[in-house]
């Protein structure tokens, strides 16, 4: 293992999801196994090179001291600063975003001082968190919150060197894990602390690794950065693509909106993310007329007047989980599926009587509408029930069950007109919030205008919207298939580079 032999996988790694990070991960697990400089392969019997060894963070440690409480009582506007686990950054350095300040007469003078070389640990938070550090540089008359522990460290280890590894340990979940143990505690007390061990090389050694280290972290800064701006021109371009194709006046704007669609598909979708955007304005070219031609504005009618029957709330009776009964639909079977289809598999069961089996039935056909949700996207959004499953299914009250009358209107075409950006932004219009939640009744979804061509328009605009989202799809699983791939390759590549 060489430092070339990594930068030249540098690359394969990078193009990974998550693959930045694994590189950073990467460079902190070969630093401390004594790989990342080229070291001679030979090792003692503990794994580590000659010369490293095992130590303790209480052997390398002069003094491990918590900081001190400080409530908001104590805050004033002009006092000392008073650190607290949000100013731990999380590139090993101090922040001084959201300082507080603390009146001098509560400052513990012994817990009041940061010295260069003093490293600031987060001994409680999230668990995902507990254990990100920073490298204080420069002497400060701060003080710290309990919430941090300081560890000032001896001659035997470099500071930097111990931030790096609590940098390599909080990425590999080791501090989550460590607390784990612990019943209820999501925090690293200073015994717990003083006894973690790191490998340690001898102190020039230590210097020589963390100058690579921040040569190579400072690469993978620039890859991310470069990573970064390609995916912000790419959704720049993506939404002027679309912009233009669906604010296209006339047929010749749209034909060349089209063309420039066709001509960039290749650079604009070259990953899942920005085929959402696609999908919304394929559903909004639909509902303006401009997918199958046909004029919006002179045949739009409210929703109301498409109904073949009033609709209808479902059942407001707790279901249990069977197996037996009928089964009812769980409030996500409409919000589920990208396409709009209810997932008759996401159920539970009601013992019901044969009268409310019959009222509450869901047959082919039948829309349903979430009327109260804690998300506004999901509240209003239409989901065509096509009874695959082909059981007698009945729905909750938090859904409301629509049906068309086949003369005016194709149940399917509802749903696209209903779930595109234009009318979406009618029915958010119409939620309120009730005790957390949003939501909107029957009779007010019933008012959303929806344009209602003739149903053979209908029906080739259904047409044009499967086959373009059925490519979607087909886009969507080879790239997630590549992004798979991808990340098996970069997997391989780690395990390889460190494999003892």
């Amino acid at each position: 293992m060489t430092p070339e032999a990594l930068r030249a996988q540098f690359d394969v790694l990078a193009e990974a999801p998550n693959g930045v990070e694994k590189l950073r991960e990467l460079v902190l697990r070969l630093a401390f196994q004594g790989r990342l400089l080229g070291e001679p392969s030979t090792r003692v019997s503990d794994g580590l090179p000659n010369g490293w060894a095992w130590r303790t963070v209480g052997d390398l440690a002069n003094a491990i001291d918590s900081g001190f409480a400080c409530n908001k009582q104590n805050e004033v506007a002009d006092g000392y600063v008073h650190l607290r686990t949000h100013n731990v950054g999380t590139d090993g350095r101090l922040n001084f975003d959201l300082v507080v300040r603390i009146a001098p007469d509560r400052v513990h003078p012994e817990r009041a001082r940061l010295q260069a070389g003093d490293v600031l640990f987060n001994n409680t938070n999230s668990q995902e968190l507990v254990g990100k550090t920073c490298l204080v540089d420069r002497d400060y008359e701060y003080g710290f919150s309990n919430h941090l522990t300081r560890v000032r460290v001896s001659d035997a280890v470099a500071p930097g060197y111990l931030v790096r590894y609590f940098n390599l340990l909080l990425r590999t979940g080791y501090f989550a894990s460590y607390c784990n143990r612990w019943i209820g505690q999501a925090g690293i007390n200073s015994k717990m602390l003083r006894e973690v061990t790191i490998p340690v090389a001898p102190i020039a050694e230590q210097r020589r690794i963390l100058a690579k280290v921040d040569e190579l972290m400072a690469l993978c800064d620039e890859l991310e950065a470069q990573q970064q701006r390609r995916a912000e021109a790419r959704v720049r371009a993506n939404r002027s693509v679309l912009h233009h194709l669906v604010e296209a006046s006339g047929d010749e704007a749209l034909a060349a909106g089209w063309e420039r669609l066709r001509e960039n598909f290749g650079v604009l979708y070259d990953a899942p993310e920005p085929l959402a955007e696609l999908r919304q304005s394929v559903l909004q070219l639909a509902v303006r007329g401009k997918l199958v031609p046909f004029d919006a504005a002179s045949c739009t009618a409210p929703l109301g007047e498409v109904l073949a029957e009033s609709s209808l709330n479902g059942i407001a009776t707790k279901p249990h989980d069977g197996p037996t009964g009928t089964p009812i639909l769980r409030i996500s079977a409409g919000t589920a599926r990208r396409d709009g289809i209810v997932e008759e598999s996401d159920h539970k069961f009601l013992d019901l009587d044969a009268a409310s089996i019959d009222t509450y039935a869901l047959r082919p056909g039948d829309l349903l509408a979430c009327r109260f949700n804690g998300n506004l996207r999901f509240v209003g959004r239409m989901s065509l029930y096509t009874g695959a499953s082909g059981a007698t299914q009945v729905y909750p009250d938090k859904l409301i069950r629509y049906r068309v009358a086949p003369d005016r209107a194709d149940p399917a075409y509802v749903r696209h007109v209903f779930n595109a950006p234009d009318t979406r932004r009618l029915i958010e219009a119409e939620c309120a919030t009730t005790a957390g939640n949003i939501g909107i009744s029957a009779e007010r979804l019933r008012t959303i205008p929806i344009p209602v061509p003739s149903l053979i328009e209908q029906r080739r605009t259904i047409a044009r919207i499967d086959a373009i989202m059925a490519l979607c799809d087909r886009l969507d699983a080879q790239l997630t298939h590549a992004r798979e791939r991808s990340a098996r390759l970069a997997d391989s590549v780690v395990h390889r580079l460190t494999a003892a």
